[in-house]
């Protein structure tokens, strides 16, 4: 029932679906060290749904608020191993180099520090300023793997394909349409996923990623 009341409430908010279900997940983790957020925009709100350990020291990069850096091409302007952790969300699909920019992360982490991401899936075009991609499980560990990474963990993101539709175009609705054709979409992925539960992971909103340097 928890659950229930915060997509009512953030939906009113104007948070889309796939959002909302990153935040929850976001949840489960702790920030500590130095750490890096990658493109985070103007808007950082998921940190507070991160929980964070008192030696916890934010730096953030994005080139929207520093436009001295392109991810496409540059050098992340830090020494080799400066980071406990690096966020990386909603970065990778706007990268066209994606490789260059996760080589930058694994460079830029500690030995044994942690890369925490998320990256879309199902989910509308949305270019900020470019929107190039749309990365699979299977895809993101090779990406990662290639460049260094170990212990990788890729979670798919959503409830099956009722709710994954609807956030295509949840938020151009009148927000009492868009609550409840939601609560009746997650019904309808409840009862699915109980006829077919191997489905679950065939339809994304998206991935979260974890790895360690």
């Amino acid at each position: 029932m928890n659950f229930i009341r915060t997509l009512i409430s953030e939906l009113w908010n104007d948070k889309s679906l796939v959002r909302i279900y990153l935040n929850e997940r976001l949840r489960k983790e702790t920030l500590s060290g130095r750490t890096l957020d990658i493109g985070c925009g103007s808007n950082m709100k998921y940190l507070d749904f991160m929980m964070r350990a008192p030696d916890t020291q934010m730096e953030v990069l994005d080139p929207k608020i520093a436009k001295t850096i392109d991810f496409e091409s540059d050098a992340l302007p830090y020494a080799t191993g400066t980071f406990n952790t690096v966020i990386l969300l909603n970065v990778l699909e706007h990268v066209f180099h994606y490789q260059h920019l996760v080589s930058e992360v694994h460079r830029t982490l500690s030995l044994d520090g942690r890369l925490i991401g998320f990256t879309p899936f199902l989910v509308r075009y949305h270019p900020d300023p470019h929107d190039f991609f749309r990365y699979t499980d299977e895809a993101l560990r090779k990406i990662l793997e290639a460049q260094g990474f170990k212990n990788i963990e890729v979670v798919p993101i959503g409830a099956g394909p009722f709710l994954a539709g609807l956030n295509v175009f949840v938020l151009s609705l009148p927000r009492p349409i868009r609550v409840l054709l939601s609560l009746k979409a997650l019904a309808c992925d409840y009862l699915f996923l109980k006829v077919r539960p191997q489905a679950r992971a065939i339809y994304p909103m998206g991935y979260c990623f974890f790895a360690t340097k």
